[in-house]
């Protein structure tokens, strides 16, 4: 501010010493003071328009200073070490998920799901028919599908319902390829209502390729929903699970099909109410709700808070 003062004030000198130039040269004719009156007329305007201007601009740089330069990320380029990042930023531990033996256990039973074999080598082309697998294997497993019950969508290629989350002065934004959320939302619904997120990757077993983006996906999905969030990165063959538990990030890598759909139809059956369209927060019981809302509060935007 102090700099663009210093303009004006030299500016103005500018003006000042052409008006003294014209008085001293024109001081003796009447017919030139008229000419000089209009001269210092105008001259007076160009003042005024300078001062105007650098206040002007002085305010814009004060503010621009105090207004944060949002810089925006998509999750596809997140390293892994700058997710850790976010992680530590917002008090999240990272916790392998083998340590919980009993969510491992399969009951004596429970039908057997099947790998899914690729056909395509596009793994954008090869989304829609994962996703077809995924839904007939929760189905096996007694997940209901359909009206009161539950839908798989596809909203790979909805990037105008991308998630933005903000941390610090940073934004980041992307989206997964599907999700399971209540049957009979739009796409763009189903994305803050999801349940269950999913992403294909051709080799699912290289998790740590893609943890970066995968974690960050984990963080925007759960900064929307209303309930916790299940995420499966899978080739249709290996699965690989996280989710968010207080402060806790739980990773179960490596899974076979039938361990991994089957924590994923316990997750669906968890809560009576998951299948209601318009969940909220508050209808889910303590901790999660407790938790989950202060994901909301510090990764949300704040245009998306107001909202």
């Amino acid at each position: 501010m102090a700099e663009a003062r210093q303009l004006a004030e030299q500016r103005l000198a500018d003006v000042q010493r052409r008006r003294a130039k014209i008085e001293a040269e024109h001081a003796d004719s009447d017919e030139k003071k008229l000419l000089l009156w209009a001269q210092l007329v105008e001259l007076e305007k160009q003042e005024t328009i300078l001062m105007v201007t650098a206040v002007r601009e002085a305010v814009t740089q004060v503010l621009d200073k105090r207004l944060p330069t949002n810089e925006t990320q998509p999750f596809s380029k997140v390293s892994k070490s700058a997710a850790y990042q976010v992680l530590g930023q917002l008090g999240l531990l990272t916790v392998v998920g083998e340590l919980t033996d009993e969510e491992l256990e399969v009951p004596e039973g429970t039908p057997f799901c099947s790998e899914y074999n690729r056909r395509a080598e596009d793994g954008r082309a090869e989304t829609p028919a994962l996703l077809r697998h995924h839904k007939q294997q929760l189905e096996l497993l007694g997940v209901k599908m359909g009206l009161n019950g539950f839908a798989v969508y596809d909203v790979h290629d909805h990037t105008f319902a991308s998630l933005v989350i903000q941390v610090d002065d940073t934004e980041y934004e992307g989206i997964f390829d599907g999700c399971v959320a209540p049957y009979g939302l739009t796409d763009a619904s189903a994305i803050i209502q999801c349940r269950i997120i999913y992403e294909y990757k051709k080799q699912a077993g290289a998790l740590e390729e893609f943890e970066g983006q995968i974690i960050m996906k984990l963080l925007a999905a759960s900064a929307y929903a209303p309930s916790p969030v299940l995420l499966d990165v899978t080739d249709g063959v290996t699965h690989n699970l996280c989710t968010l538990r207080g402060r806790e990030l739980i990773m179960w890598t490596g899974l076979a099909p039938t361990t991994a759909y089957y924590m994923q139809a316990r997750h669906l059956q968890s809560l009576p109410n998951l299948t209601k369209r318009a969940l909220t927060l508050e209808e889910i019981p303590e901790p999660q709700q407790g938790w989950l809302r202060r994901l909301h509060e510090k990764l949300q935007p704040p245009c998306a808070l107001q909202e």
